[in-house]
């Protein structure tokens, strides 16, 4: 027993070197970007984001570049130029530039989705400017990697972005009854932070919705667990902030011609600058919160419809409806530019923290 337990531990300190040994000889890509380069549309350009780790000092980043008039050729040309091969396990979050993004982004989400040791919660996103100067930039202690990954987290949980990442992104791209979509950065001051969601028809973003919008749309999209929103009441200067807000949504199909979407929310208010805050007052605040659902509502739906984009996965719902649905003739036939969206919202402020 005694030899049993000494060959168990030795096989365990071996193994604890052997995993130490292998990630002192690669390097671990946790970040990566990719652009149309800047002056030579015909090349594309990818940024890798490298942590090295130094004894008793801080993380230092070191960053690799390729370039290639072939998108799958890019990631061949990091491997070159890196001292140790190269790996994804460790990715957290994969950046594109507006332009490219534009352009398509599948052979390098492709590239993602056959590297198996990538997870499919790897986040995604499309960036105002260039990725690779984004990736580039120094953002706090945590590192880059960390700091992206972190804002597009906090934003899902906690502000107006709907859930998204790698295999979402995939599923609505493969799906014939959906589209993808993406968040949206800006690189401001030093910081990154959400600006809009990016839309896709396939794989080419071709339109997005605005930070004004983002609210409405993760209404129709996804649930809210935690969200804030503020307006002018009509008739009057009083504005007014409706925090802690959580959303159901359900869609119900009616026919392929016609879906309803009901939505449900719940908040209370935080700030309100009018005099005095009565039963009257916030059933006024409810009503007007319902209207900014229903008409911002149907003005996305109509981008969508002038697109001819389905993010909201309408034809997958009613695929699921009706058994003999073809989503694929449905869509070329003009279905989504002939449906009916119904939008119903039921507003209850549950309780008020007002300061006036």
């Amino acid at each position: 027993m005694k030899k049993l337990l000494a060959g168990l531990c030795m096989l365990m300190l071996l193994t604890g070197c052997l995993e130490k040994e292998i990630l002192d000889d690669v390097n671990m890509i946790l970040a990566s970007g990719f652009d149309i380069d800047e002056e030579n549309k015909e090349l594309f350009v990818g940024t890798a984001y490298i942590p090295v780790y130094l004894k008793d000092q801080p993380v230092e980043p070191e960053y690799i570049t390729s370039s290639s008039k072939i998108s799958r050729e890019v990631l061949s040309n990091m491997q070159r130029k890196s001292s140790n091969p190269l790996v994804f396990g460790k990715l957290q979050v994969t950046l594109f530039g507006k332009e490219l993004a534009e352009k398509g982004l599948l052979d390098f989400v492709d590239a993602l989705q056959r590297d198996a040791s990538i997870g499919s919660r790897v986040y995604l996103g499309v960036v105002r400017g260039t990725a690779g100067k984004v990736l580039e930039g120094t953002y706090g202690t945590l590192g880059t990697a960390a700091y992206l990954s972190d804002t597009i987290k906090h934003n899902i949980e906690r502000r107006d972005l709907p859930d998204t990442n790698l295999q979402l992104f995939l599923y609505n791209f493969y799906s014939e009854g959906s589209d993808p979509y993406l968040p949206l950065l800006k690189k401001t001051e030093g910081k990154v932070e959400v600006d809009g969601i990016a839309l896709f028809h396939g794989d080419e973003m071709v339109d997005e919705i605005s930070p004004d919008e983002q609210m409405f749309f993760k209404l129709m999209a996804d649930n809210y667990s935690e969200g804030t929103y503020s307006t002018e009441l009509p008739d009057s200067n009083n504005m007014m902030t409706v925090q802690s807000i959580t959303s159901r949504r359900k869609l119900h199909v009616e026919s392929e011609e016609k879906i309803k979407i009901d939505i449900r929310v719940e908040g209370h208010i935080r700030e309100y600058t009018g005099i005095i805050l009565n039963p009257g007052e916030i059933k006024k605040i409810e009503k007007e919160f319902e209207r900014a659902i229903r008409e911002e509502g149907q003005k996305i739906i109509e981008k969508f419809k002038e697109n001819n984009i389905d993010p909201l996965g309408f034809n997958d719902e009613i695929g699921h409806r009706f058994r003999n649905h073809d989503k694929k003739k449905w869509k070329s036939d003009g279905g989504l530019e002939k449906l009916e969206v119904e939008i119903h919202a039921d507003v209850l402020i549950t309780e008020t923290g007002v300061i006036e």
